[in-house]
């Protein structure tokens, strides 16, 4: 007698017309009859009443020789499936790649000031203009000059020793409002006269935007931000302003 199978691979005998026939479990309690989270509508499942039997089923049986055909034949198909899937892809990637290249071709001159400017920001700023693939905004443009212009400058060295006590000609460059639960503070961005960055941060009468004076202050620490060093100052004193 020739020996038949499940697809699984599971040796049975045929019982019935079409191949092996069976009770199968109740799908929703398991073939328990019940459950005890489902006391407080009655503990008894009510798909089976109790039973845990489900519905007769009948699997289909087969020789080995007709499982290696199908599995053969299956597995033609899974092949031919993943060929088209990947084609798909490979020719959507390639079409983003046209994309892109058309884009910075574009916009060659912004991507190519972009690709001079190092520092984590610049970085960041750069692969997320790219990844969104729009046209420089006009904002974006003059952020990118400005730091271009800023770099274009001497570079930025760190002034005298944390603790020390000087006296500095500076410039404010910019202020940032800064907010927090104590209140509202400011962030003076200034550059002496070699043009090294030193910055403030408090609410003492300090230089105002674009102004220029003489400075007494103590270093409070040496930092670099972006490739750039900094200076920061505490307690300062503007002694003349122009």
């Amino acid at each position: 007698m020739t020996q038949l199978f499940t697809r699984a691979g599971t040796a049975r005998t045929a019982n019935c017309t079409g191949g092996y026939s069976y009770t199968s479990k109740c799908t929703r309690c398991g073939g328990a009859g019940g459950r005890p989270e489902w006391n407080h509508s009655g503990y008894v499942c009510f798909l089976c009443g109790g039973s845990g039997v489900g519905k007769v089923k009948i699997d289909k049986l087969y020789t080995v020789e007709q499982n290696a055909k199908l599995d053969a034949t299956a597995a033609k198909r899974a092949e031919a499936s993943t060929a088209k899937t990947n084609a798909i892809y490979a020719a959507r990637e390639a079409e983003l790649a046209a994309q892109r290249a058309a884009f910075v071709a574009d916009n060659a001159e912004f991507v190519a000031k972009l690709q001079g400017l190092d520092g984590d920001f610049w970085v960041g700023f750069r692969e997320t203009f790219l990844a969104r693939a729009c046209a420089p905004t006009f904002r974006q443009e003059e952020l990118v000059n400005l730091e271009i212009a800023k770099r274009a400058k001497a570079p930025s060295a760190h002034v005298g020793a944390v603790g020390d006590k000087v006296a500095l000609t500076l410039t404010c460059e910019r202020e940032v409002r800064l907010e927090s639960q104590f209140g509202v503070s400011w962030m003076s961005i200034c550059r002496d006269a070699a043009g090294n960055v030193v910055i403030y941060k408090g609410n003492a009468d300090f230089l105002g935007l674009k102004e220029t004076g003489e400075v007494k202050a103590t270093i409070k620490d040496h930092a670099v931000y972006n490739g750039v060093a900094q200076t920061m100052i505490m307690r300062p004193k503007v002694t003349q302003a122009t």
